[in-house]
């Protein structure tokens, strides 16, 4: 079945965002829409709402405004399953 989920290229993996897309691209996924953004605390706390009362919250709020980002909405077979096992 082809679905389409979400992905984010995170700061520590910004350089070698080519790589990763390669990766996808190689596993059957692509790419529907992307963009590179730098994120805000109103987007994070959104996103991170079911974690946002967890001790490491702050933390991963500061790495994730460190830099900007790849959002992507990614389309293939099973592309959910396939995500997860490609990001372990």
């Amino acid at each position: 079945m082809i679905e389409n989920t979400f992905a984010i290229i995170k700061p520590d993996g910004i350089k070698n965002a080519i790589n990763i897309i390669d990766m996808l691209y190689k596993n059957g996924l692509s790419i529907k829409e992307y963009k590179v953004e730098s994120l805000n605390e109103d987007i994070l706390k959104e996103h991170y709402a079911h974690i946002i009362d967890k001790p490491f919250y702050p933390k991963l709020e500061s790495y994730m405004l460190s830099s900007a980002v790849v959002l992507m909405i990614l389309e293939g077979v099973n592309a959910v399953e396939k995500l997860r096992e490609l990001m372990g």
